[in-house]
């Protein structure tokens, strides 16, 4: 086993056991925490290769969310959106990025939570971790996924790679 799939391993472990053990949903009406799981193609400006430098990411479209939890009082009522938007300096092994996660989820009832969620996060290999980045609205995401079609960083840089994963957000009050 390579040190880059040995340390992406060790990291997603770390981070699955920690997004694995389910939280308990606070049941104030004004209590607000959510657990999604996603799928999104994240595009990334000019690439990730094996130059260290600046990168762009972004959703080019929105992804599905399946959702369950509360918002303002209200159950999730159905799937919805994701979307990523940040920024990140790393290469081929790494990166340590910034970005929001944001979440467009329909409330049953009627009506819409939107949601942003500031993220601190890093990439190891081609899994993605972080946690939120404001104490008073906690949150976590993990994701994995794969480089589009011909991409492998060394030779052809990454410009782009479906992910799936887990988004906890909460609980907020």
């Amino acid at each position: 086993m390579t040190a880059l799939k040995a340390a992406t391993l060790a990291v997603a472990v770390v981070a699955l056991a920690t997004l694995a053990a389910p939280a308990p949903l606070v049941r104030a009406a004004t209590d607000q925490q959510i657990a999604c799981t996603f799928t999104v193609h994240v595009r990334f400006s000019p690439g990730i290769s094996a130059r260290l430098e600046r990168i762009r990411i972004d959703s080019p479209q929105p992804g599905t969310a399946s959702c369950a939890g509360t918002w303002s009082g209200r159950a999730v009522g159905g799937d919805g959106l994701v979307t990523f938007a940040g920024d990140a300096i790393g290469n081929c092994p790494a990166s340590t990025i910034d970005s929001t996660t944001s979440l467009d989820l329909p409330l049953a009832g009627g009506g819409r939570a939107h949601i942003d969620i500031p993220l601190r996060s890093g990439r190891v290999g081609e899994t993605i971790y972080g946690t939120g980045t404001e104490p008073s609205h906690p949150a976590s995401v993990l994701a994995t996924g794969s480089p589009d079609a011909g991409q492998n960083c060394v030779v052809t840089p990454i410009t782009g790679i479906t992910v799936q994963g887990r988004v906890v957000v909460g609980p907020w009050s």
